[in-house]
C-alpha cells in the first residue's frame, strides 16, 4: 500500500459514560481529537457536538488529519468532556500508538470499543468510546469524500437538503433490563407502567407523539420486553425552517429524538444523528431498492425491501423513580422518504397488526407534529410575546415545561375535558380540522373552529344557545406557545359581543414556564343599556373559570412534578417552600372544563351565558314590575280625582237643596 497521507477518524458512540450531573443523574458529553506526541498535542485539536443529557451518545461524526504535515505525531487521543456552564469537566480518554493504528487500519477500517482511562496512568474513568480509523492516500481521500460528503448540519443546510423528504421511523422492540434483586411486586410495578407509554419523536422544531401499542408483552432473563410493530412517518418541512436557534437547540437540531414517555413524564430518552440514516432517492419495491446514506454510515436491510438503519439504542434515564437502576433499550430501524410519501393506511391512532402483517403507517400531518408536541425539558424562551389583554386573570409560574403546560391547558386530550362534556350536557359537538393560514404578525399560524350547543335552565331564555369558538395557535415550540380563543353565540345579545382569551406559556430555561392568561370582551355592534352589564359578567366570570381551570391544570402537573422542583419554582414565586401551600392551591375547585377542543365558554372563562341571560331576565322582570307599578299609580291617581269629583259635585248639589228649601 502506498504511504497514507489521510488518517479518518470516525467518532461512533459512547456508552456507560459517568454522570457528572447530580441533579439529573446525567451528562452532556462531547469528543476532543488530536494527534500528539508524547502526551502533547502537535495538531489542531477537533471536536463533536454535545450531546444534551445523554450517558450513552450517538456521535457519527468524521474528522480527518493529513499527516503528511503531522509526520512528528506518534499517537491519536481522543478525550470525552462533560460541557457545563462555565467549564467542562474531564471524563476519560483513550491514547492509541499512531503507528499500530495505521498499520491494524492498512487494509480496513479498524473498528472497536475502547475503554476510557483517566488523566493519569492507574486512574479509573467511568464509560467507554466507540470510533474507527482509516487511512487514505490523497486520491483515495477525495474519492471517499466524492462518494460520502459530510452532510452539513447547520439548520439553513439541513432545511434545504431535506425539506422535501419525510422520516420514517419503525419501531420493532421495547425493552427494560430489570438489575438483580428486583422483587416480584417490584418486577409487576414495571409491566404495569411499561402497559400504557407514548412515544415523542423530535427533529429539530418538530415535536410527534403517539402511543406506543405492543402486540403483547414478554417477561425473562432478567428483562420486559414490549414487541412493537409500529411504522411513523413524518414531513421534514418545517422541522429546520425555523431561524432561531440557541446554542443547545444547534447542537440537536439534526438529532433524531426518541422520548419514552408515561403520561406527562418523559422516562428515558435516545438520538440518532439525521446523517447517518439512509436516504431512499427513489420509489422502490422489494425487489429494487434503492438507497443512499444521508451522510457517513452504512445502510442495513430492513426486512421490507427498501433499505434502512437498524439501531438497537441504550435509553438514557430520566425518571430514576419510575423505572429504579435497570436501563431501557429500543429496536427500530429509520429511514428518509422521498416526497410524496406513500397514502397512510392508518391514523395516529392505528391499531397494532396482527403478526404477520406489514405494520400500519401512522402519517402525522404537520398539523399533528406541531401540536402533540410536548416538553418536559429545559427550552430558551420564546423571542417574543404579546402584550396581555384588557384584564389579566393569570401572571404565574407553572412547575413544567411549556408543552406540558399546553397539553394540560388547551390540548384535545387533557383531563377535564370528558369531565367537562359530561357535566356540561353538551350536545352537537364538532371539531373542524387544523388549518395553517397566513397571519398578520405571526409567518404560520394554525385555525379551527369547535362548535357545540350548550343547555340554558333560565327562565324566559332559550331552553339551548349554540356556541362558536375560533381557536389560534400563533407559535407553539419548546420555548413556549401563544393561543387565542374567540368565543360567540347565538343567545340573545349574542351578536353584539365575543370574548377574547389569551393564553401565553414561556420557558424559564430551568423546566418551568411563565405563564399568562387574559381575557377581552369585544364589541362589534351597540348592546344599548346592557352593555356595561355584559362585559361585567363575562370579564367576572372569565376571571373566577379562568383561575380555577390554571389551578386544576397545576394540580395535575404537581402529580407529575418532583419535588425538589416545586420548592425551587414555590421560592422563584417567593413563596415559602411548605408542601401544604402547594398542596391547597392545587387542590384548588375543579373546572369543568378546559379551553381545548371543545370548551364551552362559562367552563373556559368565556361568556356565561347562564349568568348573561339571569342578568337581562331580572332586568325584564324588574322593567314588568316598574311597569305595573306605574299602571297602579295611574289607576290612584284616576280613583283620587273621580272621588274629588264626586265629594265637589255631593257639596254642590248639598248647598243647591239646602238654598230651594229641601225640593229638589
Amino acid at each position: 500500500m502506498a504511504t497514507p497521507e489521510w488518517l479518518v477518524i470516525e467518532v461512533l458512540e459512547a456508552r456507560a459514560l459517568g454522570a457528572f450531573d447530580i441533579s439529573t443523574s446525567s451528562s452532556d458529553p462531547f469528543v476532543t481529537l488530536s494527534l500528539a506526541k508524547r502526551g502533547k498535542d502537535v495538531s489542531e485539536s477537533q471536536r463533536t457536538r454535545v450531546a444534551h443529557r445523554n450517558r450513552h451518545p450517538m456521535f457519527s461524526e468524521r474528522f480527518a488529519f493529513n499527516l503528511s504535515k503531522l509526520k512528528d505525531a506518534d499517537s491519536i487521543k481522543l478525550e470525552v468532556f462533560d460541557q457545563d456552564y462555565l467549564s467542562s469537566d474531564f471524563m476519560g480518554k483513550v491514547e492509541y500508538p499512531l503507528d499500530e493504528l495505521l498499520k491494524l487500519a492498512s487494509k480496513a477500517p479498524y473498528s472497536r470499543w475502547f475503554a476510557l482511562a483517566g488523566k493519569r496512568p492507574g486512574d479509573k474513568a467511568e464509560g467507554e468510546l466507540h470510533f474507527q480509523a482509516s487511512v487514505f492516500t490523497e486520491q483515495e481521500y477525495m474519492e471517499h469524500n466524492t462518494k460520502a460528503p459530510v452532510l452539513k448540519r447547520d439548520p439553513a443546510s439541513l432545511h434545504q437538503r431535506l425539506a422535501e423528504m419525510w422520516l420514517e421511523v419503525n419501531l420493532q422492540r421495547l425493552g427494560h433490563n430489570l438489575v438483580p434483586g428486583t422483587s416480584v411486586q417490584q418486577a409487576d410495578a414495571m409491566k404495569q407502567l411499561l402497559q400504557d407509554l407514548s412515544m415523542e419523536v423530535c427533529l429539530g422544531k418538530v415535536i410527534t407523539v403517539f402511543p406506543l401499542r405492543s402486540t403483547g408483552m414478554e417477561t425473562g432473563a432478567g428483562a420486559i420486553v414490549l414487541p412493537l410493530k409500529q411504522k411513523i412517518q413524518i414531513p421534514l418541512e418545517n422541522c429546520f425552517a425555523s431561524k432561531a436557534w440557541d446554542k443547545k437547540g444547534l447542537d440537536e437540531a439534526a438529532d433524531i429524538r426518541l422520548y419514552v414517555k408515561s403520561g406527562n413524564e418523559v422516562l428515558a430518552k435516545t438520538q440518532v444523528p439525521i446523517w447517518d440514516v439512509p436516504v431512499q432517492t427513489a420509489p422502490s419495491t422489494p425487489s429494487t431498492p434503492t438507497a443512499q446514506a444521508a451522510g457517513s454510515g452504512d445502510a442495513a436491510a430492513a426486512g421490507d425491501g427498501v433499505e434502512a438503519k437498524a439501531y438497537t439504542r441504550t435509553l438514557q434515564t430520566y425518571s430514576w423513580k419510575l423505572l429504579g437502576e435497570g436501563n431501557m433499550d429500543v429496536t427500530f430501524t429509520v429511514k428518509l422518504l422521498p416526497k410524496p410519501p406513500p397514502p397512510p393506511q392508518a391514523a395516529l391512532t392505528a391499531s397494532p397488526s396482527t403478526a404477520g402483517e406489514q405494520p400500519p403507517v401512522m402519517v402525522a400531518d404537520d398539523m399533528t407534529s406541531i401540536l402533540q408536541g410536548s416538553d418536559d425539558r429545559e427550552a430558551a424562551p420564546l423571542a417574543s410575546v404579546p402584550p396581555p389583554l384588557d384584564l389579566v386573570v393569570v401572571d404565574t409560574l407553572m412547575a413544567a415545561g411549556p408543552q406540558a403546560v399546553y397539553r394540560e391547558l388547551i390540548s384535545e386530550d387533557a383531563s377535564a375535558i370528558k369531565t367537562m362534556i359530561a357535566d356540561a350536557h353538551l350536545t352537537n359537538l364538532k371539531i373542524g380540522p387544523w388549518s395553517m393560514k397566513q397571519h398578520e404578525q405571526y409567518a404560520k399560524a394554525l385555525f379551527r373552529t369547535v362548535s357545540y350547543t350548550k343547555p340554558l335552565n333560565i327562565p324566559f331564555a332559550p331552553k339551548s344557545a349554540d356556541v362558536m369558538e375560533d381557536q389560534r395557535v400563533y407559535v407553539k415550540e419548546a420555548g413556549g406557545f401563544v393561543f387565542e380563543k374567540r368565543i360567540s353565540t347565538n343567545a340573545p345579545k349574542g351578536d353584539c359581543f365575543f370574548v377574547q382569551q389569551q393564553f401565553v406559556a414561556v420557558s424559564d430555561g430551568k423546566g418551568s414556564s411563565k405563564l399568562n392568561v387574559s381575557i377581552k370582551v369585544n364589541f362589534v355592534k351597540s348592546a344599548g343599556l346592557l352593555k356595561s352589564t355584559i362585559q361585567g359578567v363575562a370579564l367576572k366570570e372569565g376571571e373566577t373559570n379562568l383561575k380555577t381551570l390554571v389551578a386544576n391544570a397545576r394540580q395535575s402537573l404537581l402529580s407529575n412534578t418532583a419535588p425538589s422542583q416545586i420548592q425551587e419554582v414555590l421560592k422563584r414565586e417567593g413563596v415559602v417552600p411548605d408542601a401544604a401551600p402547594v398542596a391547597a392551591e392545587a387542590a384548588a375547585p375543579a373546572a369543568v372544563g378546559a379551553p381545548g377542543a371543545a370548551v364551552p365558554a362559562a367552563a373556559a372563562g368565556g361568556v356565561n351565558l347562564g349568568k348573561v341571560l339571569m342578568v337581562l331576565a331580572v332586568a325584564l322582570l324588574i322593567l314588568l314590575h316598574v311597569w305595573i307599578l306605574m299602571i297602579v299609580a295611574d289607576i290612584q291617581v284616576t280613583l283620587h280625582d273621580a272621588l274629588a269629583s264626586l265629594e265637589t259635585s255631593s257639596m254642590h248639589l248639598a248647598r243647591v237643596t239646602s238654598s230651594s228649601g229641601g225640593s229638589p
